[in-house]
């Protein structure tokens, strides 16, 4: 479950990492 809720706050930091690089 912890697991998940990182996921979902790492997915979007990643995101938009790529967008702006």
């Amino acid at each position: 479950m912890i697991k998940l809720y990182f996921l979902s706050f790492f997915f979007p930091l990643i995101l938009t990492l790529l967008l702006i690089t």
